[in-house]
């Protein structure tokens, strides 16, 4: 615009030597600055802009990830409330079986042998064995099946089975859980 203005106002006047020059080349000058002020104006306000739009993006990214935080604080609450209930269980069952079962023994997922509370029982070292060892043939198949129906149902298994000890054979009752599923 303030060049149109300046075309304009040279084409008009009366050539009139040096003041006509003069004048012209202040009107140009001017229209340049008012042209840079318009410029930087212009980018200054579309950096602004772009900048505005930078943040209210962030605002609501921020916003989505705190929606999903609570979210995930929320499942996590919930799991370990299940978590707390299941240990209960477990502590309970736990519990109740010391108190019926002439012997405890704990099994790592490979079916052997934990703990050391069973060596009394069998008359024997019995850490690190394989359970299914203990077992007359017959049982064995049965034993393995009833372990993976304990791990997937969540729930407690009554097996009877034939017991090796050391010196005879024993009939037992096997209550199985799957203690990982109860959160111990």
């Amino acid at each position: 615009v303030p060049a149109v203005g300046v075309v304009s106002y040279a084409c008009t006047m009366p050539f009139s030597g040096f003041e006509h020059a003069a004048r012209t080349s202040v009107l140009i000058a001017l229209s340049c600055i008012v042209w840079c002020g318009a410029w930087q104006t212009e980018r200054h306000m579309r950096t602004e802009f772009a900048a505005l739009c930078q943040v209210e993006r962030s605002r609501d990214m921020l916003e989505d990830r705190n929606v999903l935080i609570r979210d995930k604080s929320r499942e996590i609450d919930r799991q370990e409330d299940e978590i707390r209930e299941k240990d209960g269980l477990a502590k309970s069952l736990l519990k109740v079986s010391r108190a019926l079962c002439d012997t405890m023994v704990q099994l790592d997922a490979n079916l052997c042998i934990l703990s050391t509370e069973a060596d009394i029982f069998f008359e024997e070292v019995m850490v690190g064995k394989p359970f299914t060892e203990l077992l007359i043939d017959e049982d064995k198949a049965r034993f393995t099946a009833c372990v993976q129906r304990a791990r997937v149902s969540e729930m407690p298994e009554l097996l009877p089975v034939t017991l090796h000890r050391r010196y005879t054979t024993s009939e037992a009752n096997l209550l199985l859980v799957a203690r990982s599923n109860l959160g111990a």
